[in-house]
């Protein structure tokens, strides 16, 4: 009965965000409608996975190390072809609803495959190709929402995005555990959502076609800027921590089935997991909020940096409290919904009101798509390896043992070391990487000042902007979504 009314839940909330996207006559509300939407759609579809992975390790006998790949596959197929996006997104800027629009229907196209696969191969190659498509939601909303709002509003946009990405992720994590039980059933999920991904691209491209972006066209080559925007340490360090704070994301797609090896029934784990769900949905809005009130306190933009510096403390010691604090006989259910409430709340802070919000402010607007698709394709290549590297660490250091029958089945003895395994393995992903992003954030306090200041020594020295006309747009609400740019 909890399982339908969630459902009902997400269901009505994606009506009623569809409602308000297609009805408004205000073009912002609208894009940010269709958006909120697309995210919780394309990260329903990567939470399939997570999910399902008790249930192919025992249908397509994968390894932990296979199941942690197949995340992998998908995150580092995306990033690798970021920067084609990007460049495609900024030639053809007046065209980025019909962009965005294609990425999701070729997008569904290669999420239906899924549902196609026989063993661990034709998996990988199918969650591959999905990646190409899919991983560009970032980017490709990114430059719709730099280019439609001002920088002290951007931190609560990108953090109510994370609301729906949260929903998404998780409702998609959970979906998949329920549907896995039955032998042909998750197949059947993987073909509904491409299907779904083609409807949603329909409604997205009719909502957004009044795009009319105003840019400038500077002289330098995509190629040229590349290599100038590397060369500024700000957009390298933030790239690096963004790499950092999405590799933990990765890793603790295994929480679901940790929460099993506790020993709690999949109904439980699931209710569990809903915690995190919550927990990074309120964090999203409200981490937004805060980097944004800081901001706008202290007058400077590097207050971001602290903001999640703190949060990133708060974080790791939910994490070791949640492994290892938390008593595992007993009742000790809703402290475990407690610590994964607190620990998902903080987690989502810095990426969405930090990072992306201070890279937009030392990328040239008509080079923005690009800018972002290489810091997500540099942030990418380093968190691909969160699934897989867990998953390598658990087997080959602390001696994790993969077995085709239930969990519930296992051997005592197996279960208890299984559990220590994945246990450990987390703690040392999550501690390493939080602890280096941490040192890393210090270095933007000294070097962010000097690439601002060259960043908008180029502008000025650019030729002023001019608005674009946009793919389909209706000459009268043009020139009001101008309006409600300037």
């Amino acid at each position: 009965m909890d399982t339908v009314v969630g459902g009902g839940a997400i269901a009505s909330a994606c009506i009623a965000i569809f409602a308000i996207a297609t009805k408004t006559t205000r073009f912002r509300v609208r894009v940010v409608s269709m958006l909120a939407l697309g995210f919780l759609v394309n990260f329903f579809a990567r939470g399939n996975i997570p999910g399902l992975f008790e249930t192919l390790e025992q249908q397509l006998d994968l390894s932990i190390s296979q199941l942690g790949a197949l995340p992998m596959a998908s995150e580092l197929a995306g990033a690798l072809t970021l920067p084609l996006w990007g460049l495609l997104s900024d030639k053809y800027l007046s065209r980025l609803p019909l962009i965005f629009a294609a990425s999701f229907v070729l997008g569904g196209i290669a999420t239906g495959t899924s549902g196609l696969a026989v063993s661990f191969a034709t998996m990988l190659i199918s969650r591959a190709a999905t990646g190409v498509f899919i991983i560009s939601l970032y980017t490709l909303a990114s430059t719709f929402l730099v280019h439609l709002f001002e920088p002290d509003k951007r931190g609560r946009l990108f953090g109510a995005l994370a609301l729906f990405t949260a929903v998404g992720s998780f409702a998609g994590t959970i979906c998949g555990s329920l549907v896995g039980d039955q032998p042909m059933l998750w197949r059947y999920l993987f073909f509904t959502v491409g299907a779904v991904f083609s409807v949603y691209a329909g409604a997205a491209l009719f909502s957004m076609r009044d795009f009319t972006p105003r840019v400038y066209e500077s002289a330098d080559s995509h190629i040229k800027f590349w290599g100038s925007i590397i060369r500024k340490p700000t957009f390298v360090v933030l790239s690096t921590t963004s790499a950092l704070n999405n590799l933990p994301f990765l890793a603790l797609s295994f929480l679901l089935l940790w929460f099993r090896y506790v020993g709690f029934s999949e109904a439980e784990s699931n209710e569990i997991f809903a915690f995190a769900a919550v927990g990074v949905c309120a964090g999203g809005v409200a981490g937004g909020i805060v980097s944004d009130r800081v901001f706008r306190l202290t007058g400077k933009p590097v207050s971001r940096v602290a903001v999640s510096q703190a949060s990133i403390v708060v974080t790791l010691g939910f994490a070791m409290l949640l492994m290892f604090g938390v008593e595992r006989e007993g009742d000790s259910f809703w402290a475990f919904c407690a610590s994964i409430f607190f620990l998902a709340f903080f987690v989502i802070w810095a990426y969405p009101s930090c990072d992306l919000v201070l890279i937009a402010d030392i990328v040239p607007r008509d080079k923005m798509s690009s800018g972002i698709a290489l810091q997500q394709f540099l942030q990418g290549i380093g968190a691909s390896f969160g699934s897989l590297l867990v998953g390598f660490v658990a087997q080959s250091a602390f001696g994790y043992v993969a077995r085709t029958e239930p969990i519930e089945q296992m051997p005592a003895a197996l279960r208890e070391a299984n559990l220590a395994a994945l246990t450990h393995a987390l703690a040392t992903i999550l501690a390493g990487t939080w602890g280096l992003q941490l040192a890393l954030y210090t270095i933007v306090y000294f070097t962010y000042a000097k690439d601002r200041a060259v960043s908008e020594e180029e502008k000025r020295n650019s030729p002023p902007e001019e608005p674009v006309a946009g793919f389909l747009a209706v000459p009268s609400t043009s020139s009001s979504m101008e309006e409600e740019q300037l």
